[in-house]
């Protein structure tokens, strides 16, 4: 019999950001609605998963879809959870940060307000 192993990993954790996204907890969340952050999670999550690799082995190619894709391992899926929430904490404060500088660069842009002439 033919086996073939292959990697799920970056599968899974897409899988996982879409799962995060439809969730009630998250469905309003303006980051995992945009497709910029939604990648920069993925490789956020994959980068910091120390190159685990969520290997299946293939004996047979399945017949029916739900068969191709099986259930990521709990402890793993906890562990790209907490991935996520962390890099969704990174972006935020990447904005925050962002935000604060646009601002401190705006008001020492603006004009001065005219001063009556005391002389």
């Amino acid at each position: 019999m033919l086996t073939k192993l292959v990697d799920l990993t970056h599968l899974w954790v897409i899988k996982e950001v879409q799962y995060l996204a439809e969730s009630e907890e998250y469905r309003g969340n303006l980051i995992l609605r945009d497709l910029y952050y939604k990648q920069q999670l993925i490789e956020y999550v994959l980068s910091n998963l120390n190159h685990r690799c969520m290997m299946i082995e293939l004996t047979a190619i399945p017949k029916e879809a739900d068969d191709l894709f099986p259930q990521c391992p709990l402890d793993e899926r906890v562990v790209m959870r907490q991935l996520l929430l962390m890099g969704m904490s990174k972006i935020v404060r990447s904005r925050l940060e962002q935000a604060e500088k646009q601002q401190i660069v705006i008001s020492t842009d603006r004009k001065q307000p005219d001063r009556p002439n005391i002389n």
